[in-house]
């Protein structure tokens, strides 16, 4: 920030986490900021010992127990509630999700509206100020007539935690999101189109090679595909823009997220028996050779 203001520059903090100790610092010197979307784990106060729930706390707790209880709780509400900080400094800020997995975007946003953010700071930070920070606002952020048309729509409040995406435009594209229907046990239905099933894949990339599973599920007309790869096998991508023909030969894409990064990979595959081969493009990176089998059938 010194540099800042001895050479001018511009001066953008990206992913900050905690960045509320120097609110007044950056307020001062005009400092734009992205704020991490990456929250620790939640961190519930324990029940008093008069409470109904004591029989769930020892009886006998430490002070020095009970001061690292209350500086554990002090900074998680800290770190959730940093937006809300921003906000009530009249502090401008974007979001950051360079390390925040995509799936726990929605809910960690929720959790800083319940900490005191405002939902519509939280729009804000998800759209118009991003735009601007971009220098592109002439052309996103806002929704406009002759604007890029990337827009999602939920059946409910996105903020209300039983929101589902409905429909996603992407450059004026309409994609319909469709739920996995349920049984009456709750468990998601495979369905018994042809191509359901985990697959296994290769995608050859000259000297490297990235491998990984495909996972089809649902009746042929509305088949749901995601993947997951070996180097990253807690994480999943939805495809989108699915399109079959005669059973046999599949095209879709998805987006990705290298080294904060967003690709996106268009996949068109033909499938013969248990096997199937074809090609992954991937923008300017080029297209490559992908190849896979059958691992499993559905409910096996």
């Amino acid at each position: 920030m010194e540099l800042k203001k001895e050479l001018g520059f511009s001066l953008v903090l990206v992913d900050a986490k905690q960045a509320w100790a120097v609110i007044p610092e950056l307020k001062k010197y005009q400092v734009q900021v992205a704020l991490s979307l990456d929250l620790p784990e939640e961190v519930k106060e324990k029940p008093a010992e008069n409470s109904k729930d004591s029989t769930t706390v020892k009886k006998q707790i430490s002070a020095e127990e009970m001061e690292f209880e209350k500086k554990k709780i002090q900074s998680y509400k800290q770190y959730v509630g940093q937006a809300a900080e921003f906000e009530k400094a009249g502090l401008p800020f974007s979001f950051s999700a360079l390390s925040v997995k995509p799936q726990d975007i929605p809910k960690n946003i929720r959790r800083m509206v319940k900490e005191g953010l405002s939902e519509k700071a939280a729009l804000e930070a998800l759209t118009t100020y991003p735009a601007s920070l971009l220098g592109v606002s002439s052309t996103m952020g806002t929704i406009e007539k002759g604007k890029v048309a990337n827009i999602v729509i939920t059946e409910k409040n996105f903020f209300d935690e039983k929101s589902k995406i409905k429909y996603v435009f992407v450059d004026g594209r309409m994609f319909e999101i469709t739920a996995q229907k349920t049984d009456k046990k709750g468990n998601e239905e495979t369905g018994k189109g042809p191509l359901s099933g985990v697959w296994s894949f290769t995608v050859e990339m000259g000297a490297q090679s990235q491998k990984g599973t495909m996972t089809i599920s649902g009746k042929p007309e509305k088949y749901t595909i995601s993947l997951t790869t070996d180097d990253k096998p807690d994480e999943s991508e939805s495809a989108f823009d699915i399109k079959v023909q005669d059973n046999k030969n599949v095209t879709f894409s998805l987006t990705t997220d290298t080294d904060g990064f967003t690709i996106t990979l268009d996949f068109e595959l033909n499938f013969e028996g248990n096997a199937f081969s074809g090609e992954v493009s991937a923008n300017e990176s080029g297209t490559f050779p992908i190849k896979g089998e059958k691992k499993s059938n559905p409910n096996q």
